[in-house]
């Protein structure tokens, strides 16, 4: 059997006639299977040499054949038969899991690739849009309001589209570690959050010296971007948010500090699940944003 490299599954030998029937083939002897099957010259083989092959099956599909040549006297204590049928009904569901498995991981990575294209798609006329907005708020007799209005729904929307493209990437491998400059890193996150939400306090309280960190940096970025963006939009308006940084034994702790009603002790453990939405949350989100901190926080060996 050793010899035999690829067979066609229209061939007559056992192991192709059990993969079409998915019924065990048990043959006595080396003169029966060449007289029985297509198999050609065999390879040198025990005097009393018998060939068992067993379906793998799983789901009530044959993935495969377990081919065995064994010593005939094996045949007459059918207590090796079984045993040897349990180790065929093992790799049949390890065999049916992996397939699972594969199956699972080609639709995650579809779903990806189609919520990546959409909220790609959607970032430029949403771009279009805030512009448009930006613009008339010169013309002379266009309320103020009403142009408001239109920018605080499409930035809100547009955020709504980085947390699904966020999404769509957080389960990719690929990422670029290097050194990061936490100082420099939360500079950049901070005063682009405070141009974009103009009447709320954001304030950093970083020192300087902290020790680099090995990540990487546009997940870094993603972390942070997520957790302020999350503390504006469910603290109190009136208060400022805070992003403090401190060196600690094992690298350095980023905190985010807001103020407002407390969440309840029964939703916390929801909290980062995906699409999970509070009791109190306001507004239309996605429920995504603290999922994909979670998970970039892994990716970089972090915790939250």
């Amino acid at each position: 059997i050793a010899a035999w490299r690829v067979i066609p599954l229209d061939a007559q030998t056992p192991l192709t006639q059990v993969a079409r029937t998915g019924v065990e083939n048990i043959v006595p002897d080396a003169p029966t299977l060449q007289r029985d099957f297509a198999v050609g010259q065999l390879p040198p083989s025990p005097p009393r040499a018998a060939y068992v092959s067993l379906p793998l099956e799983a789901h009530g599909q044959v993935l495969g054949v377990l081919g065995l040549r064994i010593d005939a006297a094996e045949l007459e204590d059918e207590r090796h038969l079984d045993f040897l049928r349990c180790i065929a009904t093992d790799l049949g569901s390890a065999l049916g899991r992996g397939m699972q498995y594969d199956r699972m991981v080609q639709a995650l990575e579809r779903e990806q690739r189609v919520l990546g294209m959409l909220s790609h798609d959607l970032r430029t006329p949403l771009g279009a849009i805030v512009m448009t907005a930006d613009l008339l708020e010169r013309v002379e007799g266009v309320q103020s309001v009403h142009v408001d209005l239109i920018r605080r729904s499409a930035v809100r929307a547009a955020e709504i589209v980085d947390n699904i493209l966020d999404y769509s990437r957080s389960g990719a491998s690929a990422s670029q570690v290097c050194s990061i400059d936490l100082l420099v890193q939360l500079t950049s996150q901070v005063e682009e959050l405070q141009v974009t939400h103009p009447g709320r306090a954001l304030l950093l309280d970083c020192p300087i010296g902290l020790p680099l960190v090995s990540g990487d940096p546009a997940s870094v970025g993603q972390i942070v971007s997520n957790l302020v963006r999350n503390a504006l939009r469910h603290g109190a308006e009136d208060r400022p948010v805070i992003v403090r940084a401190e060196g600690t034994d094992g690298g350095v702790a980023v905190t985010v500090i807001n103020e407002g009603t407390p969440i309840p002790m029964e939703e916390r453990a929801a909290l980062f699940e995906p699409f999970h939405r509070g009791s109190g949350t306001r507004g239309n989100g996605t429920g995504l944003g603290l999922h994909i901190v979670r998970e970039l926080a892994r990716r970089q060996n972090a915790s939250l």
